[in-house]
């Protein structure tokens, strides 16, 4: 009786611990850092990547590209009102995911918002399927300010396990974001 009891409970224990990231924030990163448009944050650029300065997309704090220009990582800042901001504050970040989720039409969500804390700092991860593309949403807070940070691949044919290590990739840039100090 008491070996069941315990089965039962390690059982338990194991199925309500919080899911794990399948991406390891492992990928080289260079030496040089970059900073958000606007100076909310700073963070390591990964090898082989490029930070775009371009103007095409000035609604981005950061646009990162692989030199390839096959997959590219987004960041964008979002806007929660007072209210949703206090509600981010007590529910957790898993909400902004939902909310950040909901902006994005034709899209199926197809790993459903996981919350993990890296280097101290809280994010809230979900995947989409757009078709033939796989996408990887991470919200985060830098300061008082709400981010939604986006990888993709944006040409070619990707194998599940190239979309996997551009994923990394992207869990390599959140591990070295930094708050930048004026």
């Amino acid at each position: 009786m008491a070996s069941t009891l315990l089965l039962i409970f390690l059982s338990l224990l194991v199925c309500s611990c919080g899911t794990s990231i399948p991406y390891k924030p492992d990928s080289p990163m260079q030496t040089t850092r970059f900073t958000a448009r606007d100076g909310a944050f700073s963070a390591s650029v990964p090898q082989g990547w490029i930070v775009s300065d371009d103007s095409i997309a000035p609604e981005l704090s950061a646009w990162l590209l692989r030199e390839d220009l096959a997959a590219g990582i987004a960041i964008r800042e979002l806007h929660p009102d007072k209210m949703t901001q206090e509600r981010i504050s007590h529910e957790g970040m898993k909400l902004l995911a939902s909310i950040s989720a909901g902006f994005h039409e034709n899209a199926a969500v197809t790993v459903e918002p996981k919350e993990f804390d890296m280097r101290g700092r809280k994010y809230c991860s979900y995947e989409l399927d757009k078709g033939a593309n796989r996408q990887r949403l991470v919200v985060f807070q830098s300061g008082n300010r709400y981010f939604e940070c986006e990888a993709a691949a944006v040409k070619g044919e990707w194998r599940p396990s190239e979309i996997d290590k551009l994923f990394s990739v992207q869990q390599s840039v959140l591990s070295s974001i930094g708050e930048v100090v004026p």
